[in-house]
């Protein structure tokens, strides 16, 4: 197991293709009837103390410290609304579309860096890698997965100059695993692709904030007196993070101009 962001945008891309192949031969099997996506129906949503604690709480932590960094200030408001309306906006984004332009696939669901193991040769290259823990597979827009990878997997650099590349990449892999499996249909567009990150934005501001924060942490500076002090005081510390401020000085802006917080 990788416990770092990997910076090598080689086998970022390589991983990104194993997921585009993985959510092509789903949603290949679906248009042919061969599959039943309604029994793949797991949710982060589906239990609310869960949630409540994994993720109202953390946005109400993430909230108040936003309040006290400087030059944040316009972010605020935006932040509660968004809280007010997270748990709805991300049901939503579970909940597979319907109709002729609809994009689903069978998501992994929590597709982060821990759920990868990694063969290594002697030389320190990734081998072979392969994706486990499916417990929470979801037959819904893959913009779960790929929001997952944008801010559990992707390192920060990757995401914020090379984000397009990437979709285009899961793209290109996705339309050429369908034209192998004999889908004669026409297939998603990029511009289809683009338009299921802008709509489930929402999922990417949930992670980017509930989950990102813990890979940056070193949890080697915790104390026991952090641990013992509840979740709320822990989450607090973990926000103090100036790697992550940082990152959310860049993300913020694009969350807020794109429509994702409201």
């Amino acid at each position: 197991m990788i416990k770092k962001l990997p910076d090598d945008f080689e086998l970022t891309k390589r991983i990104i293709k194993r997921l585009s192949k993985y959510h092509a031969a789903a949603f290949y099997l679906e248009s042919e009837q061969k599959i039943d996506s309604s029994q793949f129906n797991s949710s982060l949503y589906a239990n609310k103390a869960i949630a409540e604690t994994m993720f109202n709480e953390t946005l109400e932590v993430f909230i108040e410290k936003v309040e006290s960094w400087e030059g944040f200030e316009k972010f605020v408001e935006p932040l509660k609304n968004y809280r007010k309306n997270y748990m709805e906006r991300g049901l939503k984004s579970y909940t597979p579309s319907s109709g002729p332009f609809s994009f689903n696939v069978l998501n992994h669901g929590d597709f982060h860096l821990k759920n990868i193991l990694y063969k290594i040769n002697d030389e320190g290259e990734v081998e072979d890698f392969i994706f486990f823990d499916y417990q929470v597979a979801i037959y819904a827009t893959p913009a779960v997965d790929l929001s997952y990878a944008l801010y559990n997997f992707v390192s920060d650099d990757n995401r914020e100059n090379r984000y397009d590349e990437l979709l285009k990449v899961y793209h290109e892999q996705f339309v050429e695993a369908l034209k192998k499996f004999g889908y004669i249909k026409a297939p998603p567009t990029l511009l289809d692709l683009q338009v299921e990150m802008m709509k489930n934005g929402n999922v990417q501001v949930l992670l980017g904030v509930c989950f990102y924060p813990f890979l940056l942490f070193d949890f080697s500076t915790l104390t026991a007196e952090d641990v013992t002090a509840g979740p709320k005081a822990f989450k607090t510390k973990i926000f103090e993070s100036e790697n992550f401020k940082e990152v959310m000085r860049r993300e913020l802006p694009k969350f807020l101009h794109k429509g994702y917080l409201k």
